[in-house]
């Protein structure tokens, strides 16, 4: 599916209610269940109780999860949240928050701010929403029966995080952020978590599906939790996308409209058919919303119930033992004739592990149980065979990629994908609770494997040398020699893809000390690349003008970051980050290279951002194709830095440009980091 298409009609499913296990108390557990969570000792304000496939409340969380379902993900654990104090201040704060509906004071005016009808159409989708868990319950503290909440809703919404974030709700529950370091630079970040400016009020964030939440989420982390509110303001963009409207300017960054404790938001791409682009804002006029998004301002009116951990899908194949592909094959390597040609590409295909998502989502990737026999060299047939006269790949892996090859009307238009915390989280036998896979448990991973970013199949890496500078950006002066042994160092093994081959995950680029007689620095190669010789023109984004103008003399940092080349030289650039280098701090990224340079003996270092933009740049000059991309969200860090500490990141490369910018950010799953080595 493209996400930025409508997702569904319905945005939260048809009978969701009767599933509760307590429909008028909806954020209560099952008896059964919390029995079982009682029972546990916990030296913590908190006790977590993993749910069984007998527990009632598991039927509500499937049906609301497989709604709108993250594409290549099942559920593989569910954990219920029980603190009791979290659940006595939503309790408290529901019963306080009817008694404000009849409250003139809080009587929503946001509605009647032009464009009406916009705002009208966002309130009527969110209230079939909230409509279906209304009224709701709470025991009375006054006498022995029930308060019933009539204009005070409740919702479950999702809400993606790291496992670190997770474990610090669970503690002491959902909180917002100061924007302050946003937009003065006096104000220092702190130990905030916040992963943007709150485009649409300074808040807590939730959605309706899981499949967006799974986009902010890292590892596979997903919080459903009970979400109350009165009427919320309904934002809409006045504005075609994409243009930021009035609502996202006066909301961006600040705390709830007016009287408002809920902003509610109905969201469109504002490019709908880039199937990379992941940037939402309010929808314009009629536009149908692609996601909904809630924003709610105060701990209480949040109880996060259960702790979801996604696992990646494996295909719903039948999986025959190496043995068994071996007999195959020898069969079908026998002479043939023309009627019998490509049979092995069919047995091949049969048995590959292509994964039934889409494929923008999710490549085929080999299991540890048949990696090894994919690797073996492919048996040759008789030199007067039919098959002899087909294009014969090298090894097995190359060959099941081959017949997984998309056809040119479904590739996928960017290329790469991470499954490195996945893998991790599926080392230990658990359980997958959603209908089309088997248990990771029963597939016997032994190991936690990772795969290289799926790309073009060459037969070697193509440099981009002094001809091929001249031939898209400018003449680079003299070229300094490759190293005697390339060729070898090309058909090393890559030291950070297992299985792959340098030439297959690495890009080969001169960096150049002049480009038509003037220093290459990021500045100047950001004017080269607007208007190339030859190929397709590109230049960076918005933000990554504003941190080049740090080059100006009369920049307030003591110290340009980017110096000018002293001379030219080669360097070996991998087309994506590492893996494992995602979702952990700088040092532990360089921690991570260190090791793998031990590890392999070799000499890789963290990019400057000259070299991380000149291998994207040129890349995408010769092919086209994008690396570092925007969706997922991919940034390498640099180790450039100014006097005063700025470090920067490069990425997100999408249609509207490449991003450098300050490290300023909590970067979470989209910041790894991409290897050098220079030649």
């Amino acid at each position: 599916m493209n996400p930025a298409l409508p997702s569904s009609s319905q945005p939260i499913p048809n009978n969701l209610k009767p599933l509760l296990p307590h429909p008028q108390t909806p954020w209560n557990f099952s008896e059964v269940l919390f029995k079982r969570v009682q029972a546990y000792t916990s030296d913590k304000s908190f006790k977590l109780c993993e749910i069984l496939n007998t527990d009632p409340d598991l039927q509500f969380i499937l049906k609301y999860f497989e709604h709108q379902k993250p594409p290549g993900y099942s559920i593989k654990r569910v954990v219920c949240i029980h603190n009791p104090d979290h659940t006595q201040m939503f309790e408290s704060t529901l019963k306080n928050m009817e008694r404000e509906v009849s409250n003139p004071v809080f009587a929503p005016k946001g509605k009647d701010e032009e464009p009406k009808a916009d705002r009208a159409r966002a309130l009527a989708r969110w209230e079939v929403q909230a409509s279906q868990f209304s009224p709701v319950e709470i025991k009375s503290m006054a006498s022995r029966g029930t308060d019933t909440c009539i204009g005070a809703k409740v919702l479950p919404l999702w809400h993606g995080s790291t496992k670190e974030v997770c474990q610090s709700i669970c503690w002491s529950g959902f909180t917002s952020f100061g924007k302050h370091h946003y937009f003065d630079e006096n104000a220092s970040k702190g130990n905030t978590k916040s992963t943007d400016k709150g485009y649409f009020g300074a808040g807590i964030y939730f959605t309706n599906s899981a499949h967006y939440a799974k986009m902010y989420s890292s590892g596979g982390n997903l919080l459903l939790s009970w979400v109350s509110m009165r009427e919320p303001y309904p934002v809409v963009n006045d504005k075609p996308h994409p243009q930021k409207g009035n609502d996202m300017i006066k909301l961006e960054g600040r705390m709830h409209y007016q009287n408002y404790n809920a902003h509610y938001i109905p969201v469109a791409s504002i490019r709908p058919y880039d199937l990379k682009c992941i940037e939402y804002y309010p929808c314009y006029k009629d536009q149908s919303p692609a996601w909904d998004e809630f924003v709610v301002f105060h701990t209480s009116q949040a109880l996060p119930r259960f702790w979801i951990e996604l696992g990646v899908d494996f295909p719903n194949v039948s999986l025959s033992s190496p043995l068994e592909l071996k007999k195959e094959e020898h069969h079908y390597t026998q002479p043939v004739n023309s009627q019998r040609r490509g049979t092995r590409q069919a047995i091949m295909f049969k048995h590959s592990l292509k994964a039934e998502v889409p494929a923008a989502i999710a490549h085929p990737a080999p299991l540890p149980d048949v990696y090894a026999f994919l690797q073996e060299p492919q048996p040759t047939s008789p030199a007067n065979s039919s098959l002899s006269q087909a294009i014969v790949p090298k090894n097995r892996y190359d060959y099941v990629n081959l017949a997984l090859q998309p056809s040119a009307s479904n590739s996928p238009s960017h290329s790469s994908i991470f499954v490195d915390d996945e893998f991790e989280q599926l080392s230990k036998p658990s359980k997958i609770y959603s209908k089309p896979l088997p248990k990771p448990s029963q597939l016997a991973l032994s190991s936690n494997p990772t795969f290289a970013p799926k790309v073009e199949k060459t037969a070697s890496v193509i440099p981009f040398r002094k001809e091929v500078w001249a031939k898209y950006l400018g003449d680079v002066g003299e070229e300094p020699p490759l190293p005697f042994d390339i060729d070898k160092i090309l058909k090393n093994p890559c030291p950070f893809f297992p299985g792959r081959m340098v030439e297959e995950t690495h890009l080969l680029a001169l960096i150049p000390k002049t480009v038509n007689g003037k220093p290459l620095v990021p500045s100047y190669l950001g004017e080269l690349v607007k208007n190339p010789r030859q190929g397709q023109p590109t230049k960076y984004s918005y933000q990554s003008d504003q941190i080049l103008s740090l080059t100006h003399p009369k920049h307030l940092y003591e110290k340009d970051p980017f110096k000018p080349i002293k001379n030219s030289y080669w360097i070996l650039m991998t087309r994506d980050v590492i893996s494992g280098s995602r979702n952990k701090s700088y040092d532990e990224q360089v921690q991570l290279l260190k090791e793998l340079n031990q590890k392999a003996q070799v000499s890789y270092e963290v990019p400057l951002v000259i070299e991380a933009a000149t291998c994207v740049f040129v890349e995408y000059l010769q092919t086209r194709n994008r690396l570092y991309i925007d969706y997922p969200h991919t940034y390498t860090r640099c180790q450039d830095s100014t006097y005063s500490g700025i470090t920067f990141v490069v990425g997100d490369f999408s249609d509207g440009g490449l991003t450098v910018r300050q490290n300023s950010i909590d970067g979470g799953n989209a910041y790894g980091i991409g290897c050098v080595r220079k030649l």
